[in-house]
C-alpha cells in the first residue's frame, strides 16, 4: 500500500529539494560523511569470551526505529509500512517462541532515532546509548549514514547488524569484523562489477556507447569505479568518462556541475556510485537543462521510488533506463508476494504477532528486522553455547540462511555482505513500474 501527499507543482518539489526525495523511501535524511570519527580502537576478538549482553538465559539486541515524521510531509509517495515497535516486538517474540538465539531469550532495547538531526554526533551519541548504557550484544541499524560512529561499536565488542542499506565495500567490512554486517545487501564493488556485466550481457551497453559514471568523492566510491566498473567496461571495450562531487554540498551546485561534464563528454549511458538520491537527482536536474541519457539503475538507488514517483520525472526519461536489482521491495512493485520460503517465513512470524503486510513494498522495513533476527538464530550456534561476534562469523560460514530482503544469499561467499543474486530491471510503460528479467543472476567479481 502507498501513501501519498504530491503537491502539485514540480517547483515545490524543487524547491523542498530532490535530495531529500530517494531519503524519505528509507526513513532517513542522508548527511554527508564527516571525518569526524570515534577514538575507540576495536577491541581484540575472543571467541571464547561471550559479548556484551550475553548472560546463561538471555542476550540484549538494539534496535533503532526510525522517527516517522517525514514521509506524510514529503510531497513524495513512500510505501505505507506498519509501525516499528508493533513490528520488532512480533519478530522479537516469534524468535523466543522458536528457540531464540543461542538458546537464550532476545530482549530487545528500541531507540528511536531522528533522521532529521543526524550527523556524526547524534550517531555516535546513539552508539554510546546502545553500548554504554544498554549494553547490548548487537544493534540492527537504520538511518546510520555517516558510519563515524562504527569504531564505538566495534570497539566495545557490539556487532552492527547495519540495514541502513547504504553499500559497503570490503575494506570497510573487514576493518570492523567480526562487528560489522549487511545480511541483506552485497559487496559494494561485487554489486556495480556486476551491474556493468549484467549490463553488457543484456545488451544495454555496447562498444561504441559513450558511458558517464557519476561518482561521489570519497576513497571507498573511487575504488569501486576504479577497481571494478573501469575494468569492466574496458574489457567489453565501451569508453567511460568520470564525473565526480561532493554529496555534501546541499546547494546542488556539486551534482549539477557533474551532470555539465557528462554532458560535454556527450554520454548516452549514465551509471551512478553515489547516494539513494543521487540517481534521481541527476534523472530530475538533468532533464532541465537538456541531459537525457539511458541511465542504468541499481537496488542502491531504489527503483522502486521511481516507480512510485513516475511523474515527477521529465516526459520519457524513465523509457529507456534499465539497471540490475537484488532487493525486490526496493524494486518491483508488481509481482507475486510472498514469493519465497524467507519471505514467507518472516510473513508469518509477523501475522503471529498481529502484524499484516499487504504487499512487498511495505515489508521493506519488516524485512530488514526479520534478517536481523533470523541471521542471529541461525549463526548464534547449538544452545548454551558461547555467544559472540567471532562464533556467530564462523558460524554463518556454514549456516543454511537466506534472507527474505534480498534475492539469493550465499553466506559461503562473503560472510558480512552475503546477498549474492540479482536480476536486471527494465521499465515497463504499461504498469509505469519496473519489472524484473526471468535470469537470476550470480555476483560474480568485485569482492
Amino acid at each position: 500500500m502507498l501513501r501519498s501527499s504530491l503537491q502539485p507543482a514540480r517547483s515545490t518539489l524543487v524547491r523542498r529539494g530532490l535530495a531529500a526525495a530517494a531519503l524519505v523511501v528509507v526513513g532517513s535524511s542522508l548527511a554527508a560523511c564527516s571525518s569526524t570519527a570515534s577514538e575507540q580502537e576495536p577491541t581484540a576478538v575472543d571467541a571464547g569470551e561471550p559479548g556484551p549482553g550475553v548472560t546463561d538465559d538471555t542476550v540484549k539486541i538494539g534496535f533503532v526505529a526510525l522517527k516517522d515524521d517525514t514521509a506524510g510531509n514529503s510531497g513524495f509517495v513512500t510505501p505505507e509500512e506498519p509501525p516499528a515497535e508493533k513490528t520488532i516486538n512480533a519478530l522479537v517474540d516469534w524468535v523466543n517462541a522458536n528457540g531464540g538465539i543461542a538458546g537464550r531469550t532476545v530482549e530487545p532495547v528500541i531507540r528511536e532515532f531522528d533522521t532529521s538531526t543526524d550527523s556524526p554526533q547524534s550517531e555516535e551519541a546513539l552508539c554510546q546509548a546502545f553500548t554504554r548504557d544498554d549494553e547490548v550484544f548487537a544493534v540492527v541499524l537504520r538511518g546510520q549514514y555517516q558510519g563515524t560512529a562504527r569504531a564505538c561499536y566495534s570497539g566495545a565488542a557490539t556487532m552492527m547488524i547495519d540495514q541502513t542499506l547504504a553499500p559497503l565495500t570490503t575494506t570497510e567490512l573487514d576493518e570492523h569484523a567480526p562487528y560489522l554486517w549487511t545480511p541483506s545487501l552485497p559487496e559494494w564493488g561485487s554489486a556495480m562489477a556486476g551491474q556493468v556485466e549484467g549490463l553488457v550481457a543484456s545488451g544495454f551497453l555496447a562498444p561504441g556507447d559513450k558511458v558517464g559514471i557519476a561518482q561521489k568523492d570519497g576513497e571507498g566510491a573511487a575504488s569501486v569505479v576504479e577497481g571494478g566498473m573501469l575494468p569492466a567496461l574496458e574489457e567489453a571495450g565501451i569508453d567511460a568518462a568520470v564525473a565526480t562531487f561532493d554529496p555534501a554540498d546541499a546547494t546542488g551546485a556539486s551534482i549539477q556541475a557533474a551532470i555539465g561534464t557528462l554532458q560535454r563528454e556527450e554520454v548516452t549511458k549514465a551509471l551512478v556510485v553515489g547516494n539513494p538520491d543521487t540517481a534521481a537527482q541527476l534523472m530530475f536536474f538533468g532533464g532541465q537543462t537538456g541531459f537525457a541519457p539511458a541511465y542504468a539503475l541499481s537496488s542502491f538507488d531504489l527503483p522502486g521510488f521511481f516507480s512510485d514517483n513516475a511523474q515527477i520525472f521529465p516526459p520519457g526519461s524513465l523509457d529507456y533506463v534499465s539497471g540490475i536489482g537484488f532487493l525486490p521491495p526496493k524494486d518491483v512493485r508488481n509481482d507475486d508476494f510472498p514469493a519465497t520460503d524467507a519471505e514467507q517465513a518472516c510473513v508469518d512470524a509477523l501475522a503471529e504477532g498481529g502484524v499484516e503486510i499487504a504487499d512487498r513494498a511495505s515489508a521493506a522495513t519488516a524485512f530488514q528486522y526479520c534478517d536481523a533476527l533470523t541471521l542471529l538464530q541461525a549463526a548464534g550456534g547449538e544452545d548454551g553455547a558461547v555467544l559472540s561476534a567471532a562464533n556467530v562469523a564462523e558460524n554463518a560460514a556454514g549456516a543454511d540462511w537466506q534472507a527474505a530482503m534480498s534475492l539469493g544469499t550465499d553466506l559461503g561467499g562473503n560472510v558480512f555482505a552475503p546477498a549474492s543474486a540479482y536480476r536486471v530491471l527494465t521499465w515497463d510503460a504499461g504498469s509505469s513500474s519496473f519489472v524484473y528479467g526471468d535470469d537470476e543472476l550470480a555476483f560474480t567479481a568485485g569482492s
